[in-house]
């Protein structure tokens, strides 16, 4: 393997320096402490620590389950038009992370169920897999 280039470390310390999660001298913070018991990317559990402030914790959870798993939109070979138009049903006018807990959710109101989800060109599979990773 072999070492990433000095700009990407680079980068990667700028990163860390402006979630809190290390100082200027690069050491550990109490943000990047609580940071680092998250398995997932250092923004999102960035924003999974800092959506206790903005009271929304149980949304930015849904959003970081679905953000750790496999795509949940199916575009098959030959539907492609058909499942654009499904996704554009299910899109939120504020962005993608919204269309992801607008989708996680229309999934759990319909009864976690795979008609609905064969119907919307939805992977019920990445949708099964976000339900137990946000438990």
């Amino acid at each position: 393997m072999d070492p990433p280039a000095p700009e990407t470390m680079m980068r990667a310390l700028e990163t860390l320096i402006y979630l809190t999660a290390i100082d200027e001298e690069g050491d550990l913070t109490e943000m990047g402490k609580h940071m680092a018991e998250f398995p997932i990317d250092p923004l999102v559990a960035h924003c999974v620590l800092r959506s206790v402030e903005f009271e929304c914790s149980s949304q930015m959870l849904t959003v970081a389950a679905m953000l750790s798993v496999q795509n949940c939109f199916v575009r098959s070979g030959g539907s492609e038009f058909r499942a654009d138009k499904a996704k554009r049903s299910l899109s939120h006018p504020d962005g993608d992370h919204l269309t992801l807990l607008q989708v996680y959710e229309a999934f759990l109101e319909q009864g976690r169920d795979k008609a609905w989800c064969n119907e919307k060109f939805l992977n019920p599979r990445s949708l099964e897999a976000a339900i137990k990773i946000r438990a």
